[in-house]
């Protein structure tokens, strides 16, 4: 099985156009939702989705262990997109200490216009930020609201 709640993925030359993942629940995943291409036999000098919209969910209790002793915990991961928003959503109660992000943008390839905005973090382990800090000044962030006792709390209102 996988590890990952919903993994999208675009392994041939072209782009993945029109998504949207709108009024899931991601309960007790490594990683909620993946949005990359492939690392090994992927495209890796453009972007390769287009128009994501990842809207209205709830990820929680996210992270654990992979066998082996690794752990993850993060809710969002956006590779190589363009036109893609991260609006309404809720992180809530993460279940394991492990320095991820509730979002991570990965800088080191392509990236278009990322608007995240109206995001709500609740119960978040201290020391664990929204969002990986190249991405911070990659991306629109706006009115995320971060709850008293979640890491970073007061950050990112803009």
């Amino acid at each position: 099985g996988s590890n990952m709640g919903l993994k999208l993925r675009s392994d041939e030359v072209g782009v993945m156009n029109n998504v949207t993942v709108r009024g899931c629940l991601f309960v007790g995943n490594l990683t909620g939702i993946k949005v990359g291409s492939d690392p090994v036999n992927g495209v890796a000098t453009s972007t390769v989705h287009e128009n994501v919209s990842i809207t209205g969910n709830v990820f929680t209790h996210n992270g654990g262990e992979l066998h082996g002793g690794t752990e993850l915990g993060v809710a969002i991961v956006l590779e190589q997109v363009d036109q893609t928003a991260v609006t309404d959503n809720l992180f809530i109660d993460k279940v394991a200490q492990t320095n991820w992000y509730a979002i991570s943008v990965k800088t080191s390839l392509p990236l278009g216009s990322i608007d995240i905005s109206n995001n709500v973090l609740d119960r978040w382990p201290a020391g664990e930020p929204f969002i990986n800090a190249a991405a911070a000044g990659r991306v629109a962030l706006d009115n995320t609201r971060v709850e008293a006792g979640a890491a970073g709390a007061n950050e990112h209102h803009r």
